[in-house]
């Protein structure tokens, strides 16, 4: 298992985390411990280990700063799978004791909803669901599946789209996506002419896509991780089914865009320029999706932390923390303006953009 542990302290001219130094008082700041969990391996590990430069970039951020407490991140991979999941989320509960958490995308995310309410600490994510997130400890920052399915569907119906095909995994997010995507769908009067589910994993679509090949549509939505979604593409292709794709921010996350090239899709924000630039430099991959919200995610936290009253000595209660967070309107974040509503949801903007030459670029509204 893969751990990173950070210390922050306050950057000054006579450091107070220099054993050395002895004219400088002992710190005696309390330790604000925040576990990270991220799929640092597996399926998802290109997203997750650009998600973790995000919240190390965040982190030295607040290394400048002289802040009311010491901070320690605790890194640990959960590999996007059940049993590492566990191993990890039992480690930093259990054994760190870690104040508050974040965690990235659903698998984890769900996990850690049930423990944050039983153990009582903060748990912040970003993930597909509309359950993740309540009125006590769980905060989920990502543009709503309401906001994104609206902004599809009105595009599509713009555009003179009547009848499609539907494609997704088989997982908790994108089924609560898909209930989103049919209410719209029916209230925009377009037709979903087949719809099918398969597995994470599942390299081989040729024998479905053969059995849709006669039942024309106008667009695909294919709703898969980014492995899948290139074999499913490229089976396509090679097939000749020349019926176009669309998705919810899987093209953003593929290194090789290429492939998408005069695809229309929805997608969170990715991050402002500023914060896009930075990644780029630091990883040479562009932002993928929750990304910019993680690095968010780690900054309101540590703000909350800062803004919250306590006791001299103290760390304040989780309680205390969730209630500094449910009252946020209006701060800027990386991925634009952050309201965090009464639900404990962190919504945003959703955006219309389509592949050129392998970049995706803004569709002007």
């Amino acid at each position: 298992m893969r751990k990173i542990l950070l210390s922050l302290c306050a950057v000054l001219a006579l450091s107070a985390c220099d054993n050395k130094t002895q004219d400088v008082k002992q710190d005696v700041r309390p330790t604000v411990k925040i576990g990270i969990s991220l799929p640092l391996t597996g399926n998802v590990a290109f997203m997750g280990n650009i998600a973790k430069e995000a919240v190390l970039m965040d982190f030295e951020k607040w290394k400048s700063q002289n802040t009311k407490y010491k901070y320690e991140l605790i890194i640990e991979d959960d590999g996007f799978e059940p049993r590492k999941i566990a191993t990890a989320g039992n480690k930093l509960i259990n054994y760190d004791h870690v104040n508050a958490l974040i965690s990235f995308l659903d698998q984890p995310a769900y996990y850690y909803f049930n423990q944050a309410n039983e153990k009582k600490f903060v748990h912040m994510t970003c993930s597909w669901g509309d359950d993740l997130s309540d009125n006590t400890y769980n905060f989920n920052n990502i543009t709503s599946h309401a906001e994104a399915a609206k902004k599809l569907v009105d595009y599509m119906k713009q555009n003179g789209v009547k009848r499609v095909g539907y494609v997704s995994q088989n997982n908790r997010g994108p089924m609560f996506l898909k209930d989103n995507m049919m209410r719209e769908f029916a209230n925009a009067g377009i037709e979903v002419v087949y719809q099918e589910t398969f597995n994470i994993g599942n390299n081989d679509f040729r024998m479905f896509l053969a059995s849709v090949e006669d039942k024309p549509v106008d667009v695909i939505m294919a709703v898969f991780l980014i492995p899948d979604l290139y074999a499913f593409t490229k089976q396509k292709n090679e097939m000749g089914i020349k019926t176009p794709l669309t998705t919810v921010d899987y093209f953003e996350d593929a290194e090789n865009k290429e492939i998408f090239n005069d695809y229309y899709y929805v997608t969170a924000s990715m991050g402002n320029d500023d914060f896009r630039a930075a990644i780029k430099n630091r990883t040479g991959s562009d932002v993928k999706a929750c990304v910019a919200n993680t690095y968010d995610n780690l900054d309101l936290l540590i703000w909350a932390y800062e803004n919250t009253p306590s006791e001299e000595g103290k760390i304040p209660s989780a309680e205390k923390i969730s209630q500094t967070l449910h009252s946020v309107k209006n701060r800027q974040g990386s991925v634009g303006k952050i309201d965090v509503m009464e639900n404990g949801h962190i919504e945003s903007i959703a955006h219309m953009k389509k592949i050129v030459n392998g970049q995706p670029v803004e569709i002007e509204e």
